[in-house]
């Protein structure tokens, strides 16, 4: 059986190399990928779509273009490629996998373009292929890519390039694609000294809603402690402005479940009424400044 897997795994390589019986064309920048229908459809709900007869243009013509960011005002349009980024999708289609690091394809040799960053470091390739396999639906590519990224974010998250992978993490996907979301948010917290980088600063304040996921998982893990209690709430946490609150801090008692809470004085200090942070109840519980 390993014999055989085998086998058909170099048969798919040679594939790529080659365009007998190519019936797809796929130009992404420099490059022309002759591929088949076959192997990439049945990966891809984007290009299966993309390629039915009767529905887009393409599935007539057998030719699909995607706009590369190195087009004539691409570099400024979100809906963009990386040909390098497709150029990798295409060979994961019959690779089955990639090494990590944007490649030349010469025969059935892989070869590492020079100057590339390390595969084991580059967090930022790992972050815009899987924005790329979630784009063109493509999901074992994203789930190499997210292994990918995890494993490179636990031993690099010092790297220089992490700050960007943020960024790129945060602006690529939808809201709901949270699978590196999720890591980055545990890198953050479990790597405390992170949060002292400019550049990482720089990062989290330019995305919407960042720090406040920050801040919530941080109250999470500490279980926040009532007033009164010996132990102080660490931190107090805004759940409103999503600031560290460590002044002008006031104190409620929920009617609904008795706990007392903690809100901001500087944001809400003219409103009488919030949520409790217990019960999530926000009709009947009445603040009452301290």
């Amino acid at each position: 059986m390993a014999l055989v897997t085998h086998e058909l795994g170099l048969g798919l390589a040679s594939l790529f190399h080659s365009s007998n019986f190519s019936d797809l064309t796929i130009i992404c920048g420099k490059y022309t990928f002759k591929v088949h229908k076959v192997i990439v459809c049945v990966q891809s709900e984007y290009f299966n779509v993309a390629c039915r007869k009767g529905t887009f243009k393409e599935g007539e013509s057998g030719i699909i273009q995607l706009k590369a960011v190195d087009s004539e005002g691409g570099e400024d349009d979100g809906s963009c490629d990386d040909p390098e980024i497709i150029q990798l999708m295409v060979a994961f289609f019959y690779y089955q996998g990639y090494t990590g690091e944007p490649m030349e394809f010469k025969g059935l040799e892989r070869t590492a373009v020079k100057d590339a960053p390390s595969p084991e470091i580059n967090l930022v390739l790992h972050a815009k292929v899987f924005a790329t396999a979630i784009k063109y639906q493509v999901p074992a590519l994203a789930a190499a890519a997210s292994e990918k990224f995890e494993r490179a974010a636990e031993r690099h998250y010092n790297h220089a390039d992490f700050a960007e992978a943020i960024r790129i993490v945060y602006g690529s996907t939808p809201d709901d694609v949270t699978e590196l979301r999720d890591i980055v948010v545990d890198t953050l917290l479990q790597q405390k000294g992170l949060l002292q980088k400019p550049e990482i600063k720089s990062s989290i304040e330019s995305i919407n809603g960042l720090a406040c996921k920050l801040l919530a998982k941080t109250w999470q893990a500490n279980e926040f402690n009532p007033v009164g209690s010996t132990t102080a709430p660490a931190p107090y946490a805004c759940k409103y402005c999503c600031n560290v609150v460590r002044r002008n801090v006031c104190c409620a008692t929920c009617g609904s479940c008795g706990n007392e809470w903690i809100y901001c004085g500087d944001c809400q200090s003219g409103l009488t009424q919030f949520k409790c942070w217990y019960c999530r109840n926000g009709v009947s519980c009445v603040a009452q400044k301290a």
